[in-house]
């Protein structure tokens, strides 16, 4: 049996290296990920154990020790997962690779802090404290994604476990009882229990405690099996019917650099409605056109005076996304937006993005990345919409997510309050090109779907086109960089769930009680010299 009052004195060690990488690696290799065109095949089984190798290799380490090896883990896992940035940056950016790179690189440290901060204190507090692994690992990795989901930035969830399971996700349809940030504290949960199995027995040769702590693992999951079974069984139950509705997405195709080409905007113009023209004449309902599809800017003040493209040859209601500028006396106001026309081109209703995209669509701290203009002297930078428009077509309403909006629970959640029938998300995620984003984008979706027991229509530039029905499957979809239109006849069905009625409000209870389990521990150390418990 090893001494369990000693401290590993090196920080990097062959093992502790290993462990690092191990989970590093695994972290981003759980996700949807394309290197070089070829797409990897799933491994999102990936999160049921990925944290396992960091948490032996830091269990014996000091606490700076811990953060430290956790920092240098959770910064592979960025830079494997979030490496198509650099596209965006470089390429239409207009940065040198050095500068992107340092950029990328700056968020990835704020990033990886919050998590290397986490999980070491985790292992720190198992050290100290009588509290079984599996039970600290859930509370202080849930509070890393709950922090995640509004710092920094506003927020970038982007890579959390649980959107590793969207092939996957007809295996927990409980999400839509506790939201995403449920299955995310399943898979800490099971993470901690094999990591607890193998710490007993590793360091204490407990046999007994981690054949029982993998008894309960099987338990756990034939549970959650259980459990997803009888929340579909309630959906089915549950669920009301709407109105029938034929919807056409179309995917243009457009590539990013030809995008905001003004000798290229006609020719584009051009390409959308000759996909339309023959969606409608395949009896589309409604079209719908992806984020700042339209290549002619708005203005809101003669908003109501205009007419959408020609009512002789497209007699059906379009939502379509377009820059639209509001001018007041002393400023220009710009909107990344979302324009409902109905059948006769009269423009009846906009939406305008709530939620901007860093570095995108707005620059942050401009005296500190003031360098970084070019990222967003393309169209300007946006402004933020206030208020959630509903769109109504065919005796149903229609509920926008502008890119990545549907990364936020919260904002699919008030859609559905507000008695959305359908969501829709509209996107352009050409600034990528052919790289894992795409791929990692549609999965946000699916959940969003699934919390809200909602279709969820995704009409893209480049791809993937998709329709997602209320479990959160992909019913259909288009192969991305395919210039085509994804017509799909959809009888609507919708459910209230218990996620769109309370949200997230439990996960507070979670930091609250990883708080005071932090402050307990560190308490009881600074009383006086500690025994290590484990």
């Amino acid at each position: 049996m090893r001494d369990i009052n000693t401290y590993k004195e090196k920080i990097f060690t062959q093992s502790s290296l290993n462990a690092v990488f191990l989970t590093g690696v695994a972290s981003f290799l759980m996700h949807p990920f394309v290197f070089f065109g070829y797409y990897f095949p799933d491994l999102g089984f990936l999160a049921w154990f990925h944290l396992i190798p960091l948490v032996l290799g830091i269990h014996r380490s000091r606490l700076k020790h811990k953060i430290i090896l956790c920092f240098i883990s959770s910064m592979v896992f960025h830079y494997g997962l979030l490496y198509w940035l650099l596209t965006a940056m470089i390429k239409y950016g207009g940065l040198y690779f050095f500068q992107a790179f340092g950029v990328m690189t700056f968020l990835f440290i704020i990033l990886s802090l919050v998590f290397a901060l986490l999980l070491g204190f985790a292992s720190w507090v198992n050290n100290h404290v009588k509290i079984p692994f599996f039970v600290i690992l859930p509370l202080f990795m849930t509070t890393h994604d709950v922090i995640l989901t509004h710092y920094p930035f506003y927020g970038l969830p982007w890579g959390l476990p649980p959107y590793s399971q969207g092939q996957w996700i007809h295996f927990f349809q409980w999400v839509d009882t506790t939201g995403v940030f449920g299955l995310g504290f399943f898979i800490y949960l099971i993470n901690g229990l094999f990591a607890d199995g193998l710490l007993h027995f590793v360091y204490r040769r407990q046999v007994d405690k981690m054949i029982s702590r993998f008894l309960v693992v099987f338990v756990l999951v034939v549970l959650s099996l259980y459990v997803s079974f009888l929340s579909v069984r309630h959906y089915e139950t549950s669920k009301q019917s709407k109105n029938s509705i034929t919807l056409a997405l179309i995917q243009g195709n457009i590539p990013q650099d030809q995008k905001w080409d003004p000798f290229m905007a006609q020719d584009n113009l051009g390409a959308y409605l000759k996909l339309a023209s023959t969606a409608v004449k395949d009896q589309a309902e409604l079209v719908i056109w992806p984020e700042t599809s339209y290549p002619f800017g708005l203005r809101l003040e003669t908003f109501a005076k205009e007419k959408f493209l020609d009512k002789e040859q497209l007699a059906t209601p379009f939502f379509f996304g377009a820059i639209v500028s509001e001018h007041n006396k002393n400023k220009i106001a710009l909107y990344n937006s979302v324009v409902f026309a109905d059948k006769n081109a009269d423009m009846k209703a906009f939406y305008n993005k709530i939620h901007l995209v860093p570095f995108g669509e707005y620059l942050p701290y401009k005296s500190i990345f003031g360098f970084m203009e070019g990222l967003t002297q393309g169209v300007g930078e946006f402004d933020p919409g206030k208020a959630f428009t509903l769109f109504r077509v065919n005796n149903l309403n229609f509920g926008s997510l502008i890119c990545f909006e549907d990364i936020f629970p919260e904002y699919s959640r008030q859609w559905a309050l507000q008695k959305a029938d359908v969501l829709v998300n509209y996107t352009n995620d050409a600034w990528y090109e052919d790289t894992s984003a795409q791929y990692q984008h549609l999965v946000f979706s699916q959940f969003r779907a699934l919390e809200n027991r909602r279709y969820l229509a995704r009409s893209t530039n480049t791809g993937v086109t998709a329709i997602i029905n209320p479990r959160g499957a992909v019913m259909a979809h288009i192969e991305p960089f395919k210039t085509s239109y994804l017509l799909k006849n959809l009888k609507i069905e919708t459910a209230d769930t218990y996620y769109t009625r309370k949200g997230d409000g439990w996960t507070l209870s979670v930091v609250s009680l990883c708080l005071l389990i932090f402050l307990y521990t560190l308490v009881k150390c600074a009383l006086g010299p500690v025994k290590i418990e484990f």
